[in-house]
């Protein structure tokens, strides 16, 4: 089955899957899919993480692949983005579990993107609200407006042709082209020429990262999230915990549970103000029942207890509010559950173009905001923060054998060279 917040995109996954794809490859073909229809949450700037359930071990294994900043980020620079890394996620993704080829994932996509595709009603919304400062780039209001300058809205048929350039690129010859190749150059000389501090290191040196995930037992299972320094993972447990132990929500009325609700992930999210400010993180520690039992000392059921009042309170600025979740199964029971942000509604409000040929001395280096079909929106960098906020996103294994320790790194930037859901040997 598949889940996901954009419809075009789900139907192109359960394809993959009714083709005999793994829950890795429906789940590859999702984002680029999203990335072409949803270009509001997620795009090839993105940043993200995923789940990855291996039915046959038990084994959850955590893949990180945040957007975070450059090496050179300057506080005052007038542009202020960060490195991309779904794109490099993606591929590492398939070359673990995926079954099938790189190309056949990414042609659904790409197609879209070339041909056009009716607006949904979720795009047209999110463009809507922020058409007026996103118009201000005409370049970008020329992918997104119609002929008399208002946004696209639903229904309207979006053509994203040098976005399409683009996943044709990466389809043929993998994201190494992304990282360090022709589409690279754009991208820097692109972000530069805006007074950001991107470089060709940034891209060529950015690595996804597995890691073994951060887990709750409840009952006979195993609750398991993305470990920090990324916040969401520590945010759901926490609130987990506070509404489990010894029963809270399930004795709760339903009035109460209302209240609970609101008053545990207030806890939650002043919890994580005060963790990610302190530098190194012991995620067991802070999901430990000690730990979230004092989070929960001065809860009452009859009464709302003041942000103020909690040590420290939880920030008051405005979460992020762009980002997409999705969740695959396979028919073998293998899962894959995956977030993605670029921090803000349409990332920069960006995008730098490509040249429609796959010929890199022809390409065409552009400023963002200079392609006429699309291209790669860049994420915003999220301030004073080096890994992006995800959402929260779980996924529950039974306790039936020990968690495998992350294996190998993600395959070389190369198409075809992909892996099997395979046992652990002996």
């Amino acid at each position: 089955g598949v889940s996901a917040d954009e419809p075009r995109a789900a139907i192109i996954a359960r394809e993959i899957l009714a083709n005999k794809g793994s829950a890795a490859d429906a789940a590859v073909a999702l984002y680029f899919a999203t990335a072409v229809t949803f270009p509001a949450s997620t795009s090839l700037g993105a940043g993200g993480a995923c789940l990855v359930l291996e039915a046959s071990e038990g084994t959850v294994e955590s893949l990180e692949f945040p957007a975070i900043p450059p090496r050179d980020a300057d506080a005052n620079s007038r542009l202020k983005i960060a490195v991309p890394g779904a794109v490099r996620g993606m591929f590492a993704l398939h070359a673990r579990y995926g079954r099938l080829a790189w190309g056949q994932l990414l042609a659904p996509a790409e197609q879209m993107a070339r041909l056009g595709h009716p607006m949904s009603r979720a795009l047209a919304t999110d463009l809507a609200r922020v058409a007026e400062p996103l118009f201000n780039n005409p370049d970008i209001a020329k992918i997104f407006g119609r002929a008399d300058g208002t946004p696209l809205g639903e229904g309207d048929i979006l053509v994203q042709l040098e976005l399409s350039a683009i996943i044709s690129q990466l389809r043929t010859r993998g994201p190494g082209v992304f990282y360090s190749g022709a589409i690279a150059h754009q991208l820097v000389d692109g972000v530069r020429a805006a007074g950001g501090a991107l470089t060709m290191d940034d891209l060529r040196d950015y690595r996804p990262s597995w890691r073994e995930t951060l887990r709750l037992p409840h009952g006979d299972h195993l609750i398991h999230s993305v470990p920090p320094p990324l916040p969401g993972g520590v945010g759901l447990l926490q609130m987990w915990r506070m509404l489990t132990d010894d029963g809270r929500y399930a004795r709760a009325d339903p009035v109460e549970r209302r209240h609970l609700l609101a008053e545990v992930s207030m806890r939650a999210f002043a919890d994580r103000a005060a963790w990610r400010a302190g530098g190194v993180v012991d995620g067991a520690a802070l999901i430990d029942e000690s730990h979230v039992g004092r989070m929960m000392a001065d809860y009452r059921p009859d009464r709302h207890t003041p942000a103020d009042e909690l040590s420290p309170p939880p920030p008051k600025h405005r979460e992020s509010p762009s980002g997409t979740s999705l969740a695959v199964v396979d028919g073998n029971g293998n899962a894959v559950a995956c977030s993605f942000t670029l921090n803000n509604f349409f990332g920069r409000g960006g995008a730098v173009g490509a040249d429609r040929g796959d010929d890199p001395d022809t390409d065409r280096r552009r400023d963002p905001g200079r392609g006429r079909g699309g291209a790669a929106a860049l994420s915003r960098r999220a301030p004073g923060c080096r890994h992006l906020r995800t959402r929260r996103a779980g996924a529950v294994a039974r306790r039936a054998a020990p968690a495998r320790p992350p294996g190998r790194p993600g395959a070389r930037d190369r198409p075809g060279q992909r892996g099997l859901l395979r046992r652990r040997p002996g």
